[in-house]
């Protein structure tokens, strides 16, 4: 990331976001478990390590 600068960190975290965002919607089924419906949630909502820990705690303090 330091030879990257903050622009560069910021073009990598959009591809990945706009990856994953792409690659979840096959999972986006009425089959889903109700856990991962709250993490595709989650992470449509932009959601934090903290929202993520809300759902599966890792008992991570």
């Amino acid at each position: 990331q330091e030879l990257l600068g903050e622009e560069g960190y910021r073009v990598g975290a959009k591809i990945l976001t706009d990856f994953f965002a792409k690659e979840l919607q096959v999972y986006d089924t009425p089959e889903l478990h109700p856990v991962g419906r709250q993490i595709l949630e989650c992470f449509a909502a932009g959601g934090t390590v903290e929202d993520y820990c809300k759902i599966l705690p890792l008992g991570l303090e």
